[in-house]
């Protein structure tokens, strides 16, 4: 009788340190997980800033911007940069800060 529980609980420990290194690995990944993204919107938040500048640059005499039909496509071009800015600047100051 002894034997046998001395058998089972080696068995329940070796489970159990299987699924502690399980649990760790996946916390591990979902840090990488975090970590992409947080790099994905950077990137995302740089072309958007970048795309902005070349649109006011292009337009710096508002011409497009008071054409009737180019200004139509030419705000719904600032609105979607807009907003995309606000969202990418929500989710940056969300993340927490990372020292290199």
């Amino acid at each position: 009788m002894l034997i046998l529980s001395v058998i089972l609980l080696s068995i329940l420990l070796v489970l159990s340190l299987a699924a502690n290194v399980l649990l760790w690995r996946a916390g591990e990944i979902q840090l990488e997980t975090k970590e992409m993204y947080a790099d994905w919107i950077s990137e995302w938040r740089s072309h958007v800033l970048k795309t902005y500048a070349h649109m006011k640059l292009l337009d710096d005499k508002q011409m497009f911007e008071k054409d009737d039909e180019v200004g139509v496509v030419f705000e719904d071009m600032k609105i979607l940069i807009d907003s995309l800015n606000e969202k990418i600047e929500e989710v940056v100051e969300e993340s927490p800060k990372q020292e290199e």
